[in-house]
């Protein structure tokens, strides 16, 4: 079960990410504007240098539709939460309040 503290974490962090998306930002910027924007709300978050964690993703970043790099963003989020915020986080369940709180395929 995702504890309050993880969740209010990652709520925040996919709304940064959705409205900046929906400003018109590309996916990589979006993400690394919610990931900065966000770096206080979770001390394991502000030692993140979001360019660099992206580079562990940057062999898949060559995918262009938008179900792939909304796929991708739930991988990126996910792996965020599982390395910097709470290792103990289950897949599964992270996975599924991640493309709950993401915005639907249809606006990418």
């Amino acid at each position: 079960m995702i504890s309050d503290n993880d969740e209010q974490v990652l709520k925040k962090i996919c709304v940064t990410f959705n409205t900046n998306f929906l400003s018109g930002a590309d996916m990589i910027q979006a993400i690394i504007i919610a990931i900065d924007a966000n770096k206080m709300k979770h001390p394991g978050l502000s030692k993140v240098d979001p360019k660099e964690f992206l580079k562990v993703f940057s062999r898949d970043m060559k995918v262009h539709a938008p179900s792939h790099l909304r796929e991708l963003t739930i991988n990126i989020f996910e792996h965020l939460m599982l390395t910097h915020v709470n290792p103990s986080l289950k897949g599964p369940e992270l996975r599924l309040k991640l493309g709950a709180l993401l915005l639907p395929l249809y606006l990418w």
